[in-house]
């Protein structure tokens, strides 16, 4: 699941993991230490990736609880850093704090400018906490923060390890619904993975449900990306009902769920229940103080905004979704957001923030690997110098979002590549090889059943072919593309 501040954690109730039994007598001991102590002392805790949230979730509940003090958490994701050098600037504090949790301290790797200040502020951080302080460090981390803040780590008042339990470690990752249009997970691996979850939940009644929740919430992200959409809807839903079963309700997993009900309903192309399940999951990630679920929300409601017409109320969301991924720390999200309203301000006619946020996706995208979205970025790019008439190189760019797509196997963009590579030969007065690209676009939007590309190359190749004198060939082009497009133009029903 993707960090989550105090306020969704506390809201979402019921355990996110399974903690090994080690794990647990580590945190009693932990807490008794901390219960025991009347003075400042650093803790330092090594926690696995999957035991994470659930070792957050565990401290929030401990703050002000059977003797120990209230804690306070600092900011995680990109507002780590900021938040610990206000602290130790003395701007963010009125009194001194009776016990500090520095949630995420593997971020602050990434400069090191905040871990230095830490490391060198030992003597300012006990004037400035009283009691514990609680330093959640990677569980692969502990030698480089031995190495990057020794006068922090030397002194340490104890070491605990959290790790979550082995056995189902593949259904207990966290989940976040994933950008990556490139991953398509095999669909006979995944049904089973849902037999086996579907097991525990009926054979192991005392398996936490947040652990169940989460399960089913990447079975179904990876059956949509599939494209088996009624079992992505099938999990989606299990989660759903898991989710608002506990005691109190899990609400980011409400929400999540509910997000991928909305994507199943736009991969079917309904519209109307997209946008409901979309605007259910906002609110409750607004409820839950889940940023990094919101900003999914926001900018999946900003991409329906676009495909209804609402423009302004498009770039309203996919800017707010850009702050909100922005706050919540680094995210591969940010390529897309950045790539929509690129192609946003193509269609209004603000070509220099098209391009603006256009290369700030090419840049993103190269850096997360991702072919799809650099080869969808690329072709976008060619567009916008398209309809500058920098025609050479737009088919450069059309060329080189071919080979990426390509490399991807991804052919509904290998035929947007090459319809738009097509439209440059047209131009260019070269209408054998305009010919040639597109009778090879509609091949591939074919298999793809890539309906809007395959009528626009189709009316294309109509339009160039009339030009040469060939009307019956011509005809034959449109009237297939006749039936697809006011298929497309037609008002659409959920």
């Amino acid at each position: 699941m993707p960090q989550v501040p105090a306020g969704g954690l506390t809201a979402g109730g019921g355990p996110l993991a399974t903690l090994t039994p080690e794990s647990e007598q580590n945190l009693e001991a932990l807490r008794r230490a901390i219960r025991r102590s009347a003075c400042f002392g650093i803790h330092v805790i090594l926690v696995a990736p999957e035991a994470r949230r659930e070792l957050i979730r565990r401290l929030h509940l401990w703050s002000g609880d059977g003797g120990l003090p209230s804690l306070r958490f600092l900011d995680e994701g990109d507002e780590a850093e900021r938040s610990v050098m206000a602290l130790l600037e003395g701007s963010a504090l009125d009194e001194t704090i009776p016990g500090l949790v520095l949630p995420d301290v593997d971020v602050l790797f990434d400069t090191g400018r905040a871990l230095e200040a830490l490391n060198m502020a030992r003597d300012r951080l006990a004037s400035l906490v009283g009691g514990p302080l609680l330093l959640v460090v990677g569980d692969e981390q502990a030698a480089e923060l031995g190495r990057r803040a020794p006068d922090l780590f030397d002194v340490r008042a104890t070491t605990t390890e959290v790790t979550a339990e082995r056995w189902a470690l593949d259904l207990h990752q966290p989940w976040a619904m994933s950008p990556r249009s490139d991953r398509i997970p095999a669909v006979a691996e995944t049904r089973e993975r849902a037999a086996r979850l579907r097991a525990i939940e009926q054979q192991a009644p005392d398996t936490p449900r947040g652990f169940l929740v989460d399960g089913w919430l990447r079975l179904a992200d990876d059956f949509r990306l599939a494209r088996e959409l009624g079992e992505a809807e099938e999990a989606a839903r299990a989660a759903l009902r898991l989710a608002a079963s506990m005691e109190p309700p899990y609400l980011s997993g409400e929400a999540w769920a509910l997000l991928l009900l909305g994507a199943v309903a736009g991969e079917r192309e309904q519209t109307l229940g997209q946008r409901e399940f979309l605007e259910r999951a906002a609110a409750l990630f607004r409820r839950a103080n889940d940023r990094t679920g919101l900003a999914n929300a926001l900018h999946q409601l900003g991409r329906v905004a676009i495909r209804t017409g609402d423009l302004r109320r498009a770039k309203t969301l996919l800017r707010e979704s850009l702050d909100l991924f922005k706050s919540a720390g680094p995210s591969e999200n940010l390529a897309g957001v950045h790539f929509d309203l690129g192609r946003l301000f193509v269609a209004t006619g603000r070509r220099r923030d098209a391009e603006r946020h256009l290369q700030e996706a090419l840049a993103r995208s190269r850096r997360d690997g991702n072919p799809i979205h650099i080869g969808n970025t690329l072709g976008s790019l060619g567009e916008l110098l398209l309809q500058r008439e920098r025609t050479v190189e737009a088919e450069a760019r059309f060329r080189e979002a071919l080979e990426q797509h390509t490399a991807a196997g991804d052919v509904v963009g290998q035929a947007i590549d090459l319809a738009n590579i097509a439209r440059v030969k047209a131009a260019a007065g070269q209408p054998s090889e305009a010919e040639s690209s597109y009778l090879r676009a509609i091949e591939l939007a074919r298999r793809g059943n890539a309906l809007p590309t395959l009528a626009l190359a189709l009316s294309a190749l109509a339009g160039l072919l009339e030009s040469q004198g060939r009307a019956d060939e011509a005809a034959r082009y449109r009237d297939e593309a006749r039936p697809i497009e006011e298929r497309l133009t037609a008002p659409r029903g959920d």
